[in-house]
């Protein structure tokens, strides 16, 4: 069974009703076009379960809750000749890489998260407009906090590394 797609660049959620979801600029820049994509999908997403102990045995809890904080941010971009414009000197990107924090006021347990994230390739089709190449988002690596399980003060904070790839993968 290969990986499914999961089309980031539709104003539809996968998840949900379109009520919540963030406006994108017609004209906006690719950076913010990924940003407001991966924002979207995450208030979309439909389960982090809270993770509740007893007597040292931890459990799901329900309802499921959504993050306190979402923050998506490139963190780096690398560039190389563009070979395609023969010897005319031009630049792409060769890579280009995002992070996305959450953070929780409880802790949760995001197994079902990273479970859907290595089963699916998130992904924002050509546009004409903003995108002129789909970009592919992949699961790099997560680093996670989780709090400590006898008087909690806060939740879980969470970090996943995405790398983008632009053009066909």
């Amino acid at each position: 069974m290969g990986l499914s797609l999961v089309n980031l660049g539709s104003l539809i959620s996968p998840f949900d009703s379109e009520d919540d979801l963030l406006p994108i600029a017609p004209e906006g820049s690719l950076r913010t076009t990924i940003q407001n994509g991966l924002v979207r999908f995450l208030r979309a997403f439909p389960s982090f379960w809270p993770v509740q102990y007893t007597n040292g045995i931890s459990s799901l809890a329900a309802p499921a809750v959504n993050p306190a904080t979402i923050l998506v941010n490139e963190t780096d971009e690398s560039f190389g000749v563009d070979t395609d414009y023969g010897r005319e000197l031009r630049f792409k990107t060769t890579s280009w890489k995002f992070s996305l924090k959450l953070v929780f006021n409880q802790e949760v347990d995001l197994s079902f998260f990273q479970e859907y994230l290595k089963n699916n390739l998130l992904y924002f089709p050509k546009d004409d407009i903003v995108i002129e190449k789909p970009i592919t988002l992949y699961l790099q690596r997560m680093v996670v906090r989780h709090p400590p399980q006898q008087g909690p003060a806060n939740g879980t904070d969470a970090l996943f590394y995405f790398d983008a790839k632009i053009g066909r993968n």
